[in-house]
């Protein structure tokens, strides 16, 4: 941990100033308790104990929470993912049995969460924009491969087929099927 004890306004940090201070990191540490069980267990604000988190803690050892607790930027990221996913399932659900407001109210939420992903993970409208034409020109070339050397397009499909993605690979064979019905008629 930092010995730095004073925060950016001048104020004396509540955690580096206890007398607890090395107790209160080792829990921090071990991800074994939440920041509020940390600050109810030694009398301090949740708050001060992640602004002594953040401007405390050495980035070494927020990456060793980070392990321990499992929340790193990758699963975040996933998770605000997962519940932008599951805001569009309700958005359709609601929609398709007549729920108008309901289905506004999920939009909203899968707009939020993708909002916030977007501006966690720094994307922009325009590299969003840029990283679409590139996946697009990807697959189609992926696509043209696939029709003119079966080998490769079937060792695509069994790729995606071992990565939880059979309608990729039922559609890279479905291009086999059309490429040798057009060389049969």
């Amino acid at each position: 941990m930092d010995d730095k004890s004073v925060s950016t306004v001048g104020r004396r940090c509540t955690v580096c100033s206890h007398v607890e201070r090395f107790e209160i990191e080792s829990t921090l540490i071990s991800g074994t308790e939440s920041f509020r069980g940390i600050a109810r267990q030694w009398g301090l604000s949740s708050e001060a104990v992640r602004r002594h988190v953040r401007a405390h803690v050495s980035p070494a050892a927020q990456s060793a929470m980070s392990a321990v607790v499992g929340l790193t930027p990758l699963s975040i990221a996933s998770r605000m993912l997962d519940i932008a996913d599951s805001a569009r399932d309700e958005r359709v659900s609601a929609a398709e049995a007549g729920h108008s407001l309901l289905a506004l109210q999920a939009g909203r939420a899968e707009a939020y969460a993708l909002t916030k992903l977007a501006d966690r993970l720094g994307i922009t409208e325009g590299a969003a924009l840029a990283d679409l034409n590139d996946m697009e020109a990807v697959a189609i070339t992926l696509a043209r491969i696939a029709r003119s050397d079966r080998a490769t397009g079937e060792a695509l499909a069994a790729h995606f087929d071992e990565s939880d993605r059979p309608d990729i690979a039922s559609s890279l064979r479905s291009l086999f099927q059309e490429q040798r019905k057009a060389v049969t008629s």
